[in-house]
């Protein structure tokens, strides 16, 4: 058959590619069941969609281990010794999960038997391995979007989800990862020698950089307001004109949280939600080893623990030494964000 236009021809073509398509779409949803869900009085139907798994060791393979590197922050095997220390966590927060699942699966059809009874959950494409939750975990931290993941690893948007906070569980509830400024001087000493090698002038007495961070949040809803007992107000930075909260954090010479702290909302200032954190009854109790203090900028106060700049100098010997301060504590923005 032949075609009198270039235009005829795409039409065709274009039309052959809608009629595969439509085929494919009708296979696929023969294998999707749909479940009759009552809600308020209403009947809906929602389809379960079947989908197939991918196991972590899959995407590695269409990857490879440059751009795995990249996506998840981490090497192919360096993934595998956190997958070993976190896998026990992470089954038991799952099993909470499917536990927490099955008191809510209650039966309210009267006709059928056993009324009243709970139902057993069961995940309709098979379980989700910890490996997957935590590679869902971290690509999300890594700013991967909880959409491509549902089409990367074969999940749904709230097992995505779901495996963001097992994880954080997890992890909280490891003690290998539990993050305390140390205690050991000699720790300490450590983390003032690599300061020193950074500093131009020497300075050998800086056991740490603190700064404040503000994270940001969506604008609390009056029922979160009500469970945090305080209203939006409270977690509005009017600098930045955003929501979020305050967090305390101290690092070494290569950015490394050494502690941290999220007690206050964004309205607080850095002073205030550090003097509630536990970091500084440690400090007021002499934690640091004398000699050593932390470094950080004119939001604190100087402390025999804590070392800030001079306020309103002209140039001199002040001056100089704010700009050697600068070099080993943080930039003295007012505050990041994220």
């Amino acid at each position: 058959m032949g075609f009198n236009s270039l235009a005829q021809l795409l039409a065709v073509t274009q039309a052959a590619a809608y009629v595969v398509a439509r085929k494919k779409n009708d296979q696929l949803a023969k294998k999707n069941c749909v479940r009759k869900k009552r809600k308020n009085g209403i009947q809906k139907n929602k389809t379960i969609r079947t989908r197939d798994r991918r196991t972590v060791t899959q995407v590695y393979n269409c990857l490879g281990p440059s751009y795995f590197r990249k996506a998840y922050r981490m090497t192919f095997e360096t993934f595998w010794i956190l997958h070993a220390k976190l896998r026990h966590g992470i089954q038991m927060q799952t099993k909470e999960l499917v536990k927490d699942r099955n008191a809510k699966r209650i039966v309210k059809d009267p006709s059928r038997k056993g009324h009243g009874r709970q139902t057993a959950f069961h995940f309709h494409n098979g379980t989700v391995h910890s490996s997957v939750r935590l590679a869902c975990a971290i690509r999300y931290f890594a700013g991967g979007a909880a959409y491509d993941l549902m089409a990367i690893y074969g999940l749904s948007y709230s097992e995505v989800m779901n495996s963001v906070w097992i994880v954080v569980e997890a992890i909280n509830h490891h003690d290998e990862f539990i993050i305390e400024y140390p205690s050991d001087h000699a720790k300490q000493e450590e983390i003032a020698a690599v300061f020193r090698e950074k500093s131009e002038v020497d300075f050998d007495n800086c056991a740490g950089c603190i700064d404040g961070l503000l994270i940001w949040i969506h604008k609390p809803t009056k029922k979160e307001q009500e469970h945090s007992s305080t209203d939006a107000a409270k977690f509005l930075c009017s600098r930045k004109n955003k929501y979020g909260l305050n967090l305390q954090g101290v690092a070494d010479s290569r950015g490394r949280i050494l502690d941290f702290s999220i007690v206050y909302g964004g309205a607080s200032s850095d002073c205030i939600a550090f003097e509630a954190s536990n970091l500084w009854k440690r400090l007021e109790k002499g934690l640091l080893k004398p000699g050593l203090v932390l470094f950080g900028d004119n939001a604190y106060l100087n402390t025999p623990y804590m070392a800030t700049p001079y306020g309103n100098v002209g140039p001199g010997a002040k001056d100089n030494y704010n700009y050697y301060h600068s070099q080993v504590s943080p930039a003295g923005d007012g505050g990041r964000e994220a």
